[in-house]
């Protein structure tokens, strides 16, 4: 083993955090910053195109990790498919490109769970800085951050027809999700630029990576963190030439996601006693929660037919892929340089719950549900997001070998009052496909189907088709330093370890009610000043 030079910090993950980190402790030229990613820094064009998201990016086994859960006993003993970044950017480079942030009063919460600071007052001066909204601005907005975030009109007749139906059906417009009304129907915001992705890579890292100081190594897979006297000290990984050990100055900031974070700790020996144990991985430090608390959002598709050749299936076959590719890689213009997810909703499920606690994205296109890959023929559909959920997942090892992956266990549909939620949600938006706005596109209900109606067999039916959303979080929760379920502080510190953070979707204390690129980026915002001092 190779013993290189020491740096301030080490970065683990350059994914939606590690790239804003990177950026943000490098701009004092006394920092010397090692940013440490396992995948590629590769500058595909299926990277930079946002039409690409349709394609499968996120199941290629060349930019994602593609884990699977273990099978989960409410959803007929199925896996559930667990993408993540494997390449600089992370999951921002092959994610849907949808910017929104959470729920106001979800932060105030945080804040009452013990995490000071974390509030959306506090907060709200991250989002604002991360980004450079080109919309109508207000006080929720930011102008002059790396991330540019447009805000999207919808042009296809049916993203029209579906916020038109949402106003019918008697919900509100809103003119801005991430603004002062989150509630209702709209259109997102994209994280778009002329035509191409806006990835933390292409917002934060390429416009500094010209700084000496900051060095990045890609397919530089990180084994564990050393730890000397309950402190951590260097990191060991892998690349082609061979296995390194690098030292810290100061600090070594873990941002390798709510799969890959905790499962670096257990590796290198923080965790449950009994867990580590049992993978034979010897004991540095107990701490009980690591792993536990796992969430994402559970995801089920409403779909119909199209009585009308108007959903985008065309843009989908090959002479059509041929010309708009051409006139992608011409000038980055025509439909390939827009993103597929343009209406959306957030509502709530009853009148008892405080705020929203379903999301849908609308698409003008349907697909097959196990592959999605398109329908032969035209239709839409609506994935209804349930945003909360009672019960915890888990990551835990399986060996003390870092290449084996994790057990991923979510535990989704173990409460009957989730499943009832999901069902309130299926049946809110049908009553929104009834609507005048819809009559002359709505065709035959495709799923779940117009024979499953009572809520016993949409219940039975949730066991086939829900899945996952995609956004996994709160695996190395954020709380209290003497919080029970704590695993980082409101530092974003490992609790009972010195000189190591983690800042990434694994220390939420609960998930967002929302995609969560725009939060974790705030996180890594926020954190960046706590660890240089600027913090309030």
């Amino acid at each position: 083993m190779s013993v290189d030079k020491q740096y301030d910090y080490i970065i683990v993950g350059a994914g939606a955090a590690g790239c804003v980190l990177a950026n943000r402790l490098s701009s004092d030229q006394n920092n010397t910053v090692l940013l440490l990613e396992a995948g590629t820094a590769s500058r595909s064009w299926r990277l930079r195109m946002p039409m690409a998201a349709l394609d499968r990016l996120s199941q290629s086994p060349k930019f994602s990790w593609n884990n699977w859960s273990e099978a989960e006993s409410q959803l007929g003993l199925r896996r559930l498919f667990v993408p993540g970044g494997r390449v600089i950017g992370g999951s921002s480079s092959i994610n849907g490109m949808v910017h929104v942030r959470g729920n106001p009063e979800e932060f105030d919460t945080w804040a009452n769970y013990g995490c000071l600071g974390w509030d959306f007052e506090s907060v709200l001066p991250y989002f604002k800085k991360s980004e450079s909204y080109q919309g109508l601005g207000n006080n929720f907005r930011g102008t002059k951050g790396p991330l540019i975030v447009h805000k999207t009109s919808p042009t296809n007749p049916l993203d029209e027809a579906f916020i038109q139906s949402g106003e019918q059906a008697g919900y509100g417009i809103t003119e801005d999700f991430n603004g002062p009304q989150q509630e209702g129907f709209g259109s997102y915001d994209h994280a778009i630029d002329k035509g191409q992705r806006v990835s933390t890579a292409t917002a934060y890292l390429e416009p500094v990576s010209h700084r000496s100081n900051l060095i990045v190594k890609s397919q530089s897979r990180v084994k564990r963190v050393q730890l000397d006297n309950l402190k951590a000290t260097a990191v060991e990984f892998e690349d082609s030439a061979g296995r390194h050990k690098v030292f810290a100055n100061r600090e070594i900031i873990l941002c390798g996601g709510a799969i890959w974070s905790p499962h670096l700790l257990q590796q290198s020996g923080i965790g449950d006693a009994d867990q580590l144990r049992t993978a034979g991985i010897m004991l540095q430090h107990h701490l009980a929660s690591v792993g536990r608390g796992l969430q994402n959002h559970i995801d089920v598709v409403l779909q119909y037919a199209c009585k009308e050749p108007v959903s985008i299936l065309n843009m989908t076959r090959p002479w059509n892929r041929a010309i708009q590719g051409m006139n992608w890689f011409a000038n980055c213009g025509g439909y390939y340089g827009t993103c597929p997810f343009v209406a959306g909703a957030f509502i709530k499920s009853s009148n008892r719950e405080p705020y929203p606690d379903i999301q849908v994205i609308f698409t003008p296109l349907a697909t097959e549900p196990t592959s999605q890959k398109p329908k032969s023929t035209h239709g839409f559909q609506a994935h209804i997001g349930l945003q909360k959920y009672a019960t915890k997942g888990l990551v835990t090892p399986t060996s003390n070998q870092f290449a084996d992956p994790p057990v991923i266990r979510f535990n989704l549909l173990e409460r009957q009052d989730d499943i009832t939620r999901l069902v309130y949600g299926i049946r809110h938006l049908r009553e929104v496909f009834k609507q005048p706005a819809f009559s002359k596109f709505c065709g035959e209900e495709l799923l779940p189907g117009p024979s499953i109606v009572s809520d016993t067999d949409l219940g039975r039916w949730l066991e086939s088709y829900a899945g996952c959303a995609h956004h996994v979080s709160a695996s190395c929760r954020m709380g209290p330093a003497d919080g029970e379920d704590s695993v980082v502080d409101p530092e974003c510190r490992v609790i009972g370890i010195d000189g190591l953070r983690i800042v990434d979707a694994s220390i939420m204390p609960e998930i967002v009610n929302s995609n969560t690129h725009a939060t974790v980026v705030m996180l890594a915002e926020k954190a960046s000043d706590i660890i240089l001092g600027y913090a309030n």
